[in-house]
């Protein structure tokens, strides 16, 4: 599957001559979606010998073709299936970061030639406007050119104090705590690096304290906040803190946001301040779900120390947005 990536577009399974047999065709296909994943029904294309006609098979759900008229079928596959990679052998997930880095480069590329950005950037604190509007609970805006920054993570991640760190003052809600601080998708916006910016911090959409019904409305909101625009997914996590909770929270936010959304993930290390070594030494020390999920995010991450303001950080960290998120 990963080999494929960003495929595989079509499924083929192929039938022998003498076992076009209804029950044995459905205990194959069975099998193909109990081992790979539901989704690749869409994609799924039973084969037949060309001796058959394909009404002999009764699954009205999948496409089914002779050989003989195969190439037709494959001319109407457009779109790949979305597949989880997180149960591949490292190599293999080392394979499919390439690509992906190759992409993200390949859009960089773009991106400077037809997006000067001026790297006034951060400097002389002339890249932010003064001028933040709060939106409690807010609503999308039609402009193509707004950058959404989302925060996604664990209570206590450090989300919050990260989005007032790329905006340069207190706008959101952080403290110490045990408990959420931020219970709903707050959003602000600002001008930053020639463009208008959003942050939108976000409540730990998996914390099981909160009512479901509430999450889940949480959940619609932040996907209505990013409709408009380009997005870019900070996935906080705490340097020195990494819970049982977070090893699976990459899986889960694809499953809520679709498969796509680590394409335009950063992971965020929040606390930078406690960092013993530098940051590649931590992630070599690191332990194998930590280093898998920043090898998901083609490995890219940043380092925030949220109690420094000095703002290379942020200008560092919007340099590695622009090359996720193009012009």
């Amino acid at each position: 599957m990963a080999l494929s990536y960003p495929g595989p577009h079509a499924f083929l399974l192929v039938i022998e001559e003498g076992q076009v047999i209804q029950d044995e065709v459905e205990k194959q296909v069975k099998w193909l979606v109990k081992t790979i994943d539901r989704s690749i029904n869409n994609n799924l294309t039973l084969v037949l010998p060309s001796s058959h006609n394909p009404k002999v098979i009764d699954m009205p759900k999948l496409k089914i073709c002779t050989a003989n008229d195969l190439d037709k079928h494959l001319a109407d596959l457009k779109s790949p299936v979305k597949y989880s990679y997180d149960r591949y052998s490292e190599d293999i997930v080392e394979h499919r970061s390439k690509t992906l880095r190759g992409k993200r480069k390949a859009l960089d590329d773009s991106s400077r030639k037809n997006h000067k950005l001026a790297d006034r950037g951060l400097e002389d604190g002339a890249s932010r406007s003064n001028n933040h509007t709060e939106i409690y609970g807010g609503s999308p805006r039609n402009s193509s050119n707004t950058l959404d920054i989302v925060l996604l993570g664990q209570t206590g991640s450090g989300k919050s104090a990260s989005g007032n760190t790329i905006l340069g003052t207190k706008c959101f809600a952080s403290c110490a705590s045990a408990s959420p601080v931020t219970r709903d998708c707050q959003v602000t916006e600002s001008h930053m690096c020639g463009r208008q910016v959003r942050v939108i911090d976000t409540p730990d959409f998996f914390d099981e304290a909160i009512d479901l019904s509430v999450r889940n409305e949480q959940i619609e909101k932040c996907r209505q906040l990013c409709q408009s625009g380009s997005c870019v997914y900070l996935l906080a996590i705490q340097v020195g803190r990494f819970t049982d909770g977070e090893r699976d929270i990459l899986h889960k936010l694809q499953n809520v946001f679709g498969y796509d959304i680590i394409e335009k993930m950063i992971v965020l290390f929040t606390r930078g301040e406690d960092l013993k070594d530098s940051i590649e030494e931590f992630l070599t020390a690191a332990e194998f779900h930590l280093k898998d999920m920043v090898q998901h995010c083609a490995g890219t991450y940043h380092v925030f120390r949220n109690k420094d303001h000095n703002e290379q950080q942020v200008k560092e960290l919007m340099e590695k947005i622009r090359c996720i998120s193009g012009p």
